[in-house]
């Protein structure tokens, strides 16, 4: 799951993401920690990309 917001962080972690096959999904970084985990689990997210004032 990509968790950024529009930045060249983000078009280049979905490039990374996709070059090997991967899928990803992505979420705003301003939704809730319940709208977040949400969606996490319904995707079945294995890993979140964020930038660390998020965390």
């Amino acid at each position: 799951m990509l968790l950024l917001p529009n930045s060249p962080e983000f078009a280049l972690s979905f490039l990374t993401v996709a070059h090997p096959g991967a899928i990803s999904t992505t979420a705003n970084p301003f939704y809730t920690e319940s709208e977040i985990a949400k969606q996490a689990k319904a995707s079945g997210a294995e890993m979140i990309i964020m930038m660390p004032c998020y965390c």
